[in-house]
């Protein structure tokens, strides 16, 4: 659907976009840009509130335990009794805290010939490239 004023519009190209902004300003400016190799974050991206407070709290003594114990103790101690008493969500977060998630598997499909030599696979993918540039379906 036309617009009204598409006859009047220009075609955005490169060479019909003007500069704005006084270049002294600009030349001035590049002094205070980034510099290569030196961060805009040095310090990362600064933690939560919360995560920060929960930490803490995580590793101070819980007040409501008689044997001083801190409440990550206690929390995990908590997971282990449902995990042996049969609940299968606490096990598998103990699993995962402790030797990391399981791979999830990928199931592949197609033929994949891996007795290629080094120059077929180059030549395949140089086909796939000009393929995809063309716009052709694989």
């Amino acid at each position: 659907m036309k617009r009204k004023n598409d006859s009047k519009r220009q075609e955005a190209k490169p060479g019909n976009r003007q500069k704005a902004g006084n270049p002294q300003i600009q030349e001035l400016g590049k002094a205070t840009q980034f510099q290569p190799g030196h961060s805009g974050n040095p310090n990362g991206r600064p933690l939560d509130l919360v995560s920060q407070e929960l930490r803490r709290m995580m590793r101070s003594e819980c007040p409501y335990d008689a044997e001083g114990r801190t409440w990550a103790q206690l929390i995990s101690l908590a997971i282990c009794r449902r995990a042996l008493k049969g609940d299968v969500a606490a096990a598998r977060e103990i699993c995962d805290r402790t030797e990391g998630k399981p791979m999830q598997a990928i199931a592949i499909s197609g033929g994949l010939d891996m007795n290629m030599t080094i120059e077929e696979i180059d030549a395949k993918l140089e086909e796939l490239v000009a393929r995809a540039a063309r716009g052709d379906a694989a």
